[in-house]
């Protein structure tokens, strides 16, 4: 994929790229390794729950990851169960921002219950 002036060392930023699940293989192949990103910047693109899954496993190896920025992809249902488990797995995130994707009220209901369950006593809701 061809460099990104938008990254920081605490920022991931892959916005308006005009991306397509496929494209999210050669990023995972670039990124190796624990990552200390606590921005990961993927909005606007194509991006569906397919290509969320690329994203994720990504996220799952930032322990600081504090903000995740997914709107304006097409990821549905399916995406927000992933996105439900990423709650789980780092309940300390502090902002998803998600709008104007495909999911229904019972996708986001999966994902604000999952939320909610998992974040500590001390930590704000998303």
């Amino acid at each position: 994929m061809a460099a990104n002036t938008g990254n920081t060392p605490y920022r991931l930023n892959y916005s308006r790229r005009r991306l397509i699940d496929a494209d999210l293989r050669k990023l995972q192949a670039e990124l190796k390794g624990d990552l200390l990103f606590e921005e990961v910047d993927f909005s606007q693109n194509e991006l569906s729950s397919t290509g969320l899954r690329a994203v994720l496993e990504l996220c799952k190896r930032c322990p600081k990851l504090r903000i995740l920025k997914l709107f304006k992809n097409r990821i549905d249902d399916v995406g927000a169960e992933g996105l439900a488990e990423l709650c789980k797995l780092i309940p300390r995130i502090e902002e998803m921002h998600l709008s104007h994707n495909h999911m229904t009220a019972a996708g986001v209901i999966k994902l604000v219950t999952a939320a909610e369950q998992a974040r500590p006593p001390h930590v704000s809701p998303l």
